[in-house]
C-alpha cells in the first residue's frame, strides 16, 4: 500500500535508515506469545516444564525452522512469566513436532493457568502499577486478555490465605463482546470482577458503600466510586496489527486514524474524570498513528491543565525496547498535508480538528511520551 508507506515516511515514526528493516518486520508472521498466570497453584510446575522440558526439546526439533531460541521468556516481563515462541500461531498448529507443546498450551489455557496474548498487549497493564486494594477500570476491555492480566495482579498482590479486596470493572460497548469477555475471564474463578456494558466515553458515575447495610440509612449516603487505576485501551485504526491482520494492508488509509481521534479523546477524558487524585491512567492503542497517540495525549494535557501530569516511566520495565514519542507530526486529509489547523480548508475544519495537531509548544520540552513498538 503506497499510501501507507508515504504516510509513515512523512511522519518519520522510524529513522530513515531503519525503514527497510521496519517494513520487512511488518511482512513477517507475528510470533506466538503467552503468559503464565502468576497466581495459579501450579506456577512452579508449569515454569519448570517450560524451562526444562519444552525449551530444550523445541530447540532440537525445530531449530532449522526458527533458529536457536525457539522458546524463550520475554526479557522485560517480570518473573519470566511471559514467553515468546519464534513461530506463528499457524506454524504452531501445523508442525507435527510441536504437537505435544501445542496440546500443553491448549489444556493450560482452558483451565486458566496460561493465557495466549500478544506481547504488545501485555505492556499497558504493567505500567498501571496495580497495588492491593485498588479499584481498577478497564474502559474498553473485550476480548479480555488485559482484564485477565489485571485479575492476576490483584490476586498475586493479596496476603497469603486471604481473598483480595481489589475490584476490577471491565467495560465494553457491545453485548456480544461482553459475552466474549466473560468467557475469557471466567477461567480466573474470581469474585472481584464486574462486567459492564456502556459507551466508554459516557461511563456512568458509580456509588460504593463500605457496608451494604449502611447504604439504606438516611444519614449514610454511598460514596462516589473513584478509581485508583484506569486502563484506557481505546478503539483505533489498528494499523499496528498488520502482521496478523493482512487485509489492513489493502484497506488502510490515513482517514482511518482521523475518524477515531475524537472518540479516543472523549474516552480518555472520561477516564481521567473517573480517576482518584493521585491515580494513574494508561492510554494505549494498536496504532502507530500520531493522530491517535501523541495528538490525543497532547489534547488531554491541554484540556486538563495542571490537574493531570504526564508521567515519565523510563525507569520502569527497563528491558523493554522503547523510544521517545513524536514531538511534531502532520495531518493528512484526502491526500493533502497540513501542519496547522489554520491551513485546513474551511469546508474540512469540522472534520480535521485542532486537537489533531501539535501544540505550539511541544509537549517534549517538559515531558517524554513513550511510544511502544
Amino acid at each position: 500500500n503506497a499510501a501507507f508507506e508515504e504516510y509513515y515516511k512523512e511522519q518519520r515514526i522510524v529513522h530513515e535508515e531503519e525503514w527497510d528493516a521496519f517494513m520487512s518486520v511488518l511482512r513477517k508472521p507475528l510470533p506466538a506469545t503467552f503468559r503464565v498466570n502468576a497466581s495459579c497453584r501450579f506456577l512452579k510446575d508449569i515454569c519448570s516444564r517450560l524451562e526444562n522440558d519444552f525449551r530444550r526439546s523445541l530447540e532440537n526439533e525445530v531449530s532449522d525452522e526458527c533458529g536457536e531460541y525457539a522458546l524463550s521468556p520475554l526479557p522485560w516481563y517480570p518473573g519470566n512469566l511471559a514467553w515468546h515462541l519464534n513461530l506463528s500461531r499457524k506454524q504452531l498448529r501445523k508442525n507435527p513436532a510441536l504437537e505435544s507443546f501445542h496440546e500443553f498450551l491448549k489444556h493450560e489455557s482452558e483451565v486458566g493457568n496460561v493465557t495466549r496474548q500478544e506481547a504488545v498487549s501485555m505492556v499497558p497493564p504493567l505500567f498501571l502499577n496495580v497495588q492491593a486494594g485498588h479499584h481498577i477500570l478497564d474502559m474498553c476491555a473485550a476480548p479480555g486478555s488485559k482484564t485477565f492480566q489485571l485479575l492476576e495482579m490483584i490476586h498475586q498482590s493479596k496476603e497469603p490465605g486471604l481473598l483480595p479486596t481489589a475490584l476490577v470493572i471491565a467495560n465494553d460497548l457491545k453485548v456480544q463482546r461482553c459475552d466474549v469477555l466473560i468467557h475469557n475471564t471466567k477461567r480466573m474463578c474470581t469474585a472481584n470482577l464486574i462486567v459492564t456494558n456502556h459507551e466508554a466515553q459516557s461511563f456512568p458515575s458509580c456509588s460504593l458503600a463500605k457496608d451494604d447495610s449502611e447504604a439504606y440509612k438516611d444519614h449514610c449516603k454511598p460514596q462516589r466510586l473513584e478509581f485508583d487505576r484506569v486502563l484506557c485501551d481505546v478503539p483505533c485504526s489498528g494499523d499496528g496489527t498488520l502482521r496478523k491482520s493482512h487485509d489492513l494492508w489493502r484497506k488502510w488509509s490515513s482517514s482511518m486514524g482521523n475518524e477515531f481521534h475524537l472518540l479516543q479523546v472523549n474516552i480518555a477524558m472520561r477516564g481521567i474524570a473517573l480517576l482518584k487524585v493521585g491515580g494513574r491512567m494508561v492510554y494505549s492503542t494498536c496504532s502507530m498513528n500520531p493522530v491517535e497517540n501523541e495528538a490525543v495525549v497532547a489534547e488531554l494535557l491541554r484540556r486538563s491543565g495542571s490537574s493531570v501530569e504526564l508521567l515519565d516511566v523510563s525507569t520502569e520495565l527497563r528491558e523493554l525496547v522503547r523510544r521517545p514519542g513524536l514531538g511534531t507530526w502532520k495531518v493528512n486529509d484526502r491526500g493533502s498535508w497540513f501542519q496547522t489547523h489554520e491551513d485546513v480548508p474551511d469546508s474540512r475544519k469540522n472534520v480535521i480538528l485542532p486537537s489533531m495537531f501539535p501544540s505550539s509548544t511541544s509537549i517534549h520540552e517538559s515531558h517524554k511520551v513513550w511510544h511502544f513498538k
